[in-house]
């Protein structure tokens, strides 16, 4: 039963495809090119009555009926609401590059602050570095290096003394 089934489904296709061969005049080729079934061809030649020979053909020219617009080309019979808009929106375009560089001098000039904090941090750090070395000079005249090395540099970096940290 199902393999009759089959063959008159079968025998239906051919004969669905010579008869729209026939009347048609498509190139299935074409068809299989653009994926479209039977019924969507039909439909199409209904809807549209174009006659023409290929699929593409049919796609090219519904693209050709279409007119481009440019940005600018304001319609007859628009509202002055809509005309406004149109204003409006041109003027932000003008307006926007202004915009940037505002923001970007802030951005340099926030960048500008950051590198002056960070110069003077480094500066002071250089200055106590300074300040320190003076000091391991100071006393460090006279006292062996191992006792330099140990005790003092010790006291004058960190602050504490020595003996707590051995006890």
């Amino acid at each position: 039963m199902n393999s009759q089934y089959l063959s008159h489904l079968k025998c239906n296709y051919e004969f669905k495809r010579e008869e729209l061969k026939s009347k048609h005049k498509i190139d299935l080729s074409v068809m299989k090119k653009n994926n479209a079934s039977l019924s969507e061809i039909k439909k199409l030649k209904e809807n549209q009555k174009l006659e023409c020979v290929n699929l593409k053909s049919c796609f090219d020219q519904s693209k050709k009926q279409k007119p481009r617009l440019e940005e600018n080309w304001i319609p007859l019979g628009t509202r002055r609401s809509q005309l406004e808009q149109k204003l409006e929106i041109q003027e932000k375009r003008v307006n926007m590059p202004i915009l940037r560089n505002q923001c970007q001098l802030k951005s340099v000039e926030n960048n500008i602050k950051f590198q002056n904090q960070r110069r003077e941090k480094i500066q002071a750090a250089i200055r106590l570095n300074n300040q320190i070395k003076k000091k391991i000079r100071r006393f460090s005249f006279g006292i062996p290096k191992t006792i330099k090395k140990n005790n003092v540099a010790r006291k004058i970096l960190t602050g504490d003394d020595s003996k707590k940290k051995d006890q």
